[in-house]
């Protein structure tokens, strides 16, 4: 009697998951669809007002959109080495490194290969410096 109370309610709880998995999955195609929708009509709109082409607008959004983000990622990258500049000083500063040490690090920061990150980790949770972590 035990058992085939465990093997119902076994089976119950994995009917539920199932459709709690696939209520989750409609429910991100229907979202997925319905914002391709909006940006779809809102280009269509937007080429209506400008009586233009659907691909010309298309594709004017799309080189705005890549120039903005290119932008955006250069005001990121000059601030972030503008902090890590002021993190080197204080630690010079303090004693904790030479000026030298400070311009080669810099050197390498500047001359360091494209997609290595070390934004999370420069003197993390106030550790001070050197506390880097690779990549993330």
């Amino acid at each position: 009697m035990r058992k085939r109370v465990f093997l119902i309610i076994g089976v119950l709880a994995g009917l539920l998951a199932l459709g709690v998995a696939t209520t989750v999955v409609i429910a991100q195609e229907s979202n997925d669809d319905d914002k391709n929708s909006f940006f779809d009509d809102f280009v269509e709109r937007v080429a209506e007002i400008l009586d233009e082409d659907e691909d010309t607008v298309r594709d004017a959004m799309e080189t705005a959109r890549e120039e903005t983000k290119e932008a955006w990622k250069e005001k990121w990258e000059q601030a972030y080495r503008d902090k890590l500049e002021e993190k080197l000083d204080a630690a010079v500063e303090a004693g904790k490194i030479t000026q030298d040490e400070a311009d080669e690090y810099l050197d390498w920061y500047d001359d360091r290969p494209d997609g290595a990150s070390f934004s999370r980790g420069f003197g993390r949770h106030g550790k001070g410096f050197g506390h880097q972590r690779w990549g993330k």
